[in-house]
């Protein structure tokens, strides 16, 4: 019997993945945590222009739609403890920040900002260890 792991994750598109221009903050959605203890943020990086990065301010709210501020130091793994900054050296490839979210406020979202030209990316959260079970993450049957 298989372990129904979509019933253990929560998954959201953050970013859209289409050629974003410079300077632009791609108006990231966020994501409720409630009842998850860790994240992932999955960056699908595509063609980037040279010398361009990619800057993820992670932060966090109370409230969905206000109050967003920076996340604590120690909450992000990943290349900068509280921005997330991906260079054009990583183009064509799906780098991951993760998030324990134990300490955080209940909203999370990204705020991206891309350096210079122009870059093509998506952003994807994932949530997992559910403090209680299922979740309500729809199942896609495989049409194969």
């Amino acid at each position: 019997m298989g372990r129904l792991i979509h019933r253990k994750i929560k998954v959201q598109q953050l970013t859209p993945p289409v050629n974003y221009t410079t300077s632009t903050d791609a108006a990231a959605v966020y994501i409720d945590t409630k009842g998850y203890e860790e994240m992932l943020i999955v960056a699908d990086m595509g063609t980037f222009s040279a010398s361009v990065t990619l800057n993820l301010d992670i932060q966090h709210s109370d409230a969905s739609g206000s109050g967003y501020a920076t996340v604590p130091a120690p909450s992000v793994t990943s290349i900068n403890p509280r921005k997330v900054s991906l260079a054009n050296t990583l183009a064509n490839t799906s780098p991951v920040a993760y998030l324990d979210l134990s300490g955080l406020k209940r909203y999370v979202k990204p705020v991206d900002t891309i350096s210079a030209n122009a870059a093509l990316y998506g952003l994807t959260a994932i949530l997992f260890g559910p403090e209680a079970g299922p979740t309500d993450q729809t199942f896609q049957a495989d049409a194969t």
